[in-house]
């Protein structure tokens, strides 16, 4: 091989995550499912408002072409929300 195989080594906080999403695979955490963006949308509005704005701006503007990634632009904005 033209290079070495290693174990990847992640943080504390990432395999925490890893091991969230397995379990929820699993079914051995309950989490809330959603049909649609839009499904979801409404119930972050219930949740929290100002969110739910950012997100709805974000949605209209992944529907008129405006973004390229979709990804990008909602981890964006949630990022941005925690931070506050």
């Amino acid at each position: 091989m033209p290079f070495e195989m290693r174990q990847p080594c992640n943080s504390e906080e990432t395999e925490a995550a890893m091991k969230e999403a397995d379990d929820i695979i699993a079914g051995k955490v309950q989490t809330k499912r959603y049909s649609s963006f839009r499904d979801f949308v409404a119930d972050m509005d219930k949740e929290d408002k100002d969110l739910c704005e950012k997100l709805n701006v974000s949605l209209q503007h992944i529907n008129e072409g405006k973004v390229i990634d979709s990804y990008v632009v909602m981890s964006k904005t949630r990022d941005e929300h925690v931070q506050k």
